[in-house]
């Protein structure tokens, strides 16, 4: 008996036994176009592209910090003088808020308004929120390219497009509120010869 119940005893201990996993690396989200810092990726021709939403942003800041500066400064003075006209802050202080919403108004009119686009023969820029204008630099007019950035500008990834020119109308063309990436592939797009075809 006790030989059969030894026999029948055979506990079995189990190891679990992890199987390997294999790691997969999310595929990192595109960035946006003002994240994008490199010339890679062709610059779509015929197509009317548009500045830059951070652009409108930084014209409302600088409005905004230029008209609080000015009611600070009003504020100041009528502290600080004894015959400030009482009646006078209110005034410009309504007046400031009017400036801010119509610059408000004025800065999405003209984003909605403003647009450039790149063919085989030149850059068409068209703006204006009143008079409407639409200037064409012709490619073989070129004479050479310019790119500025301010500390605002590198600060939310823009840039300023300065194209120099001979022989037309309008000699110095600025391209504000594009992405720096939209710049150098312009720029190159730019000073290409197009009767040439060399860079």
């Amino acid at each position: 008996m006790q030989q059969a119940s030894a026999s029948a005893y055979n506990p079995v201990m189990t190891i679990p036994v992890r199987k390997p996993q294999t790691k997969t690396n999310p595929s990192p989200a595109s960035p946006s176009p003002v994240e994008n810092d490199g010339v890679e990726g062709p610059l779509p021709k015929g197509i009317w592209l548009k500045q830059q939403h951070a652009h409108v942003f930084l014209q409302r800041l600088i409005l905004g910090a230029i008209l609080l500066l000015v009611a600070v400064i009003q504020g100041v003075l009528a502290w600080l003088v004894p015959d400030y006209p009482a009646w006078l802050l209110p005034v410009i202080l309504t007046l400031l808020v009017v400036v801010f919403l119509a610059g408000i108004a004025y800065t999405g009119a003209a984003h909605r308004r403003y647009g450039f686009m790149l063919d085989d023969l030149a850059l068409r820029i068209r703006k204006g929120v009143f008079w409407h204008a639409e200037t064409a630099v012709p490619l073989n007019r070129v004479q050479h390219t310019d790119i500025t950035q301010g500390p605002l500008q590198r600060r939310y990834g823009l840039a300023r497009l300065v194209i120099h020119t001979a022989g037309t109308r309008h000699a110095l063309v600025n391209l504000d509120g594009i992405t720096k990436n939209q710049a150098h592939q312009l720029r190159q797009a730019l000073s290409f010869d197009h009767d040439s075809g060399a860079v």
